[in-house]
């Protein structure tokens, strides 16, 4: 796995660890909710296209 790859994988985890917190005290709706799970959603199209290019 690519030094990018590897760096990306790092933060999606620590936006999901943050996520998983916030759902258990935020609505669905709430933005700071949407706004994380919207970059999770690019950080994962992201490593995708970066493991499956290697």
């Amino acid at each position: 796995m690519t030094i990018e790859a590897e760096i990306l994988k790092y933060s999606y985890w620590e936006h999901f660890k943050r996520a998983k917190e916030l759902s258990l005290v935020l609505p669905l709706n709430h933005p700071e909710r949407v706004a994380i799970e919207k970059e999770m959603n690019v950080m994962t199209k992201a490593l995708k296209l970066i493991t499956k290019n290697k």
